[in-house]
Parts: C-alpha cells; structure tokens; sequence
C-alpha cells in the first residue's frame, strides 16, 4: 500500500486538459490550469505518549485567465464543473484592472532537481510511523530519566502536481517530504524547563537522535538559573539557527521581494549595488537545491527554476519577482525593467501564484568555526536559541523587538547559565553589516532552519541590545 495511488499524476493532467479545453471554448487569450493533490499521514505526541494518529487527502484545480492584461481566477475540488469555473474566472477577469505587458510565460524548459523523491516515504504505514514516535519517545527518556516528550510528532506527506497553459507548459511531478518536532520538558523542583527541535528531509528519516538530544540538552541548560542584573545592555548575541530563522525570514524574505524594493518599503529599497551586509556576506536564492524544501523543476508560473544572486560579498544585486509583480511595477513606473525570477510559488489550488521564495541560503567567505568554539571566542555575551515575537519585525526599517526564555549567558568563552527570560531587540540588517561571524552547518539539511531558509549559527557582535529580567 501506498499513499499515492497509481496514476495520479496522469489524473491531474487529464483533469487540466479538460479545465484547459473549456477554456479554449470560450476563447480566453491566455490561460493556466493548475491541479494539487496531497497525501498525508501524522502522529501527534502529547505527555509522553502517542496521542492521535490519522492520514487522508485534499487538493483540486485552479485556472488563472489573463486577457488585455487583466486576470481572473477561480477554482474547484474536480474538473467536473470546467465549464463554470472557466466563466468564474472570466467574468472576474472583466472586473479587475488591466496590467500593461503582463502575459503568461512561455514553455522555457525545466531544471532537473535531485531528491525530491523519495518512494519509502510513499511506502511507510502508520504502524511504522506510530514505531518512529515510540523510538522517539524512549529515546529522550534514555538520555535523561526526567525529560518527557510533553508535544510534537511525526508527518509523512507526498504532493503531485500538474500544470497545464495556453502558451505550451505541460508537467507533472511528485514530491515526498518525512519531518518531526518534539517539545521536551523537565518537571523538577516545582518548576518546568523545555527544549524544542525538529527535523525535515524529502527522503525518509531514520535517525532522530540529533533532534532528541538537541531537545533535552535545552532543556536541561535552561534549567541553571542565574542571577543577573536586570539592565539594558549592548551585548554580543549568538544565534543558533533555529533562533535567527524566524527574525531572518520575516525582515529580509519581505525586503528582498522586487515589488517590496521598487515600492520604496523595503529597507534596502533604492540601494542596488550598495554594500548593505558585512563584505563576505552572501546571500542566493537556489530554486535548484537538491533536496530543498522550496526546489522545483519549474515554479509556480512553469517557468525553470534558478539560482538568483540577492547579495553579493554584502551588496545588493537583486530582488525577486513572479510575472504578475513585475509586469505591475513595470507599468506603474517604479522600475524601468522586471522579469520573473522564477520565483512564483503556489501555497495551494485557491490562490494564484506569488512571489516567493525557493531557498534563500546564507554563506560567507571568512572562516567557519563550530558553535563551540564561537562560544570560547566571545568574551561575553549570550546564547539564544528561540525567540518570540518574530512576526512583529519591520521589514520596511528592519528593527524588531521580541523576547526569550531559551537564552544562555556567557562569560569568559563560557556558558555560565541560564537567564529566566529576556527581552532582545535591535536592528537586523544593520547587525548583520557589522561585525558577523557564520558558524560551520555541520548538518546542513535542504531543509534546515526555517524551511527554505538555509541560515547556521550567527554570532552577532554589534547592534543588539539585550533586556535581561
């Protein structure tokens, strides 16, 4: 058995042929009929134990008309009713204003893409995903008698696809993702401690020990509390990957969007070819990244998938940009010139494509240490390894302000403690122009940090200001 039935990807197509025939009836100028359909089956772990267990499907179809410039869209579970969703989407299309220059993509080709695919993912029963979360679950027990898995589980999940247009794309393909997380606690002397990691790969996962022992290790080091002043200070900051992700994600994902930088509401807008990270920062959006979690042949538009250079040894080069983004700014004047990025990505069957990101991937030039022997280096400072609040970050000015209680003290190139919560706040791209140390990914998994932010330990030594309490 498996979760994929035979065939399927020869059933979207059918099912676009039919939406893309209906549309050739009504002669829409241009057309793209999309089609999902994902499989799923998860494990939900809850005070030590397997809590819930359950599986099943969703998807459909969607068509996006483009005439004179204008778009309509509409959408549906079965291609049954083509005929009506085709109307929808053109009498939407007569009510929308028209963007000069924005047409559907013509058939470039595509990229091939390793490890997108993997079949024991497709094969795994539930019984055996129940087995992984049991091994989970003891696992954590065995490295430290008192930690309990108190939240998380285990998610298989597989995707097919099928894009059909009016200007010749036709594909299909499949993906396979197996992912877990796991929220450890200990309950000890009336009070309460935890850790959190998870892990995510397109090929089948075998090995949680990783996880499980970055989970209770946290756990633990939190649980050493320390008296400290309770001051603001300017402090060195050493963010562990997952602790960066989410600042990272929601201040330079939104900044690095073309129609963001072209508006005038990023804050690196009107800055092309000016230095805006420390010089042996760069930065890429690789579309190709075997494994990725945001890898693709084509995007959402069918368009080839790319590796697009956003920074360059610290100076801006390039933002992002799906066809309909960058027709618009075109005509509206805020840049003389746009094409897609091949950047357009689809969240589902309910929405039309948007400018997104494939796999966004930090690197430096300078010397890669671990995350150890960054620590040894700092001659004080702190160790954080989540945040929270990260959503209410400024993309347009890149401040942020959000607080912790996953944050270690060091001095003297040692963890000394742990503080019982703080408070962290500065300004992202101006600490990351400054003096920035990258730590060496020695797992440097497709799927990382933050999904298809690939981002390792950051050493931050200036522009943060940490609020202890």
């Amino acid at each position: 058995m498996t979760l994929v039935p035979e065939g399927s990807q020869d059933r979207l197509l059918e099912g676009c042929e039919i939406i893309g025939k209906a549309a050739q009836d009504v002669s829409a100028p241009m057309w793209e009929v999309f089609a999902i359909q994902s499989y799923g089956q998860d494990v939900e772990i809850e005070r030590g134990r397997v809590s819930l267990a359950g599986g099943g499907g969703e998807g459909g179809y969607c068509i996006r008309v483009v005439d004179s410039g204008r778009t309509g869209f509409a959408y549906s579970t079965t291609p049954d009713n083509a005929v009506e969703m085709v109307r929808k989407a053109m009498r939407t299309c007569a009510l929308t204003p028209a963007i000069e220059g924005l047409e559907l993509p013509e058939d470039a080709g595509s990229t091939p893409v390793e490890g997108m695919w993997d079949s024991k993912v497709d094969q795994i029963t539930p019984e055996e995903l129940m087995q992984q979360a049991d091994q989970v679950i003891e696992k954590v027990s065995e490295l430290d008698s008192r930690a309990v898995v108190t939240g998380g589980g285990m998610a298989l999940s597989c995707h097919v696809g099928a894009l059909l247009t009016s200007q010749g794309i036709s594909s299909a393909g499949r993906i396979s993702s197996h992912s877990a997380g796991i929220q450890v606690s200990i309950d000890e002397d009336d009070r309460i401690t935890s850790g959190w990691s998870s892990m995510g790969s397109r090929s089948l996962v075998s090995d949680f020990d990783g996880m499980c022992e970055e989970g209770v290790e946290w756990a633990i080091s939190t649980r050493n509390l320390i008296d400290v002043e309770k001051n603001v200070e300017d402090a060195q900051v050493l963010f562990t990957h997952r602790g960066i992700s989410g600042l990272f994600s929601n201040i330079f994902c939104s900044a690095l969007r073309g129609e963001k930088l072209s508006r005038g509401e990023s804050v690196w807008s009107g800055k092309f070819g000016q230095s805006i990270l420390a010089p042996h920062l760069s930065l890429v959006d690789d579309g190709r990244l075997p494994g990725g979690a945001g890898s693709g042949t084509r995007d959402g538009e069918g368009l080839p998938t790319r590796v697009t250079s956003l920074i360059d040894s610290g100076r801006l080069v390039s933002g992002i940009w799906a066809t309909r983004d960058a027709a618009e700014q075109v005509e509206a004047g805020n840049v003389e010139s746009a094409d897609s990025t091949g950047n357009a990505g689809r969240g589902g069957h309910h929405s039309p494509p948007v400018t997104s990101f494939n796999n966004l991937i930090l690197s430096s030039s300078d010397r890669q240490i671990e995350r150890e022997s960054m620590i040894e280096e700092m001659e004080h400072g702190y160790l954080v390894q989540s945040v929270m609040g990260a959503h209410t970050a400024n993309p347009s000015s890149g401040d942020f302000s959000v607080t912790t209680s996953s944050i270690l003290r060091v001095k003297d190139g040692e963890v000394v403690g742990a503080v019982k919560q703080a408070g962290l706040s500065g300004n992202l791209p101006a600490a990351f122009s400054k003096e920035v140390s990258l730590a060496q990914m020695n797992k440097a998994t497709p799927l990382w940090s933050g999904g298809s932010i690939i981002v390792p330990d950051v050493l931050l030594r200036q522009g943060i200001r940490v609020n202890s309490s």
